[in-house]
C-alpha cells in the first residue's frame, strides 16, 4: 500500500514514536515496515497518512487506530510489524 505511518507506543505518557510504511490493511489489523522494533504484546496507536484518492474516499487526512503487536520480524534494515486492531472504547 506504501502509505506513511506513525506508530506511538501506549500508554501515551511514556510513548515512543517510530515511522514506517504501511504494507497491508484489513478491517481487523494491518502490517507495516517500521524503522524500530516493536515487541510482541506492545499496545500502540497507529496513524496512517492517506494519499489523495483515499482522502477523497474517507473524507479525512488520516486514519488512526489502537492495536496490539502480534508479530515483529526483522526485515532488511527494519522490521515487519503486524498489528491486530483493538475494539474502540465504549463512551458509556
Amino acid at each position: 500500500m506504501n502509505l506513511p505511518v506513525e506508530v506511538h507506543t501506549l500508554p501515551e505518557e511514556s510513548s515512543k514514536r517510530s515511522k514506517g510504511m504501511l504494507h497491508d490493511l484489513s478491517p481487523g489489523g494491518c502490517s507495516l515496515f517500521s524503522e524500530a522494533r516493536l515487541p510482541v504484546g506492545n499496545r500502540v496507536q497507529v496513524r496512517i497518512h492517506l494519499n489523495e484518492k483515499l482522502k477523497e474516499k474517507f473524507g479525512k487526512e488520516e486514519l488512526t487506530a489502537r492495536g496490539a503487536v502480534i508479530r515483529s520480524i526483522p526485515k532488511g534494515e527494519g522490521y515487519l510489524i503486524t498489528l491486530r486492531f483493538l475494539p474502540a472504547k465504549s463512551s458509556r
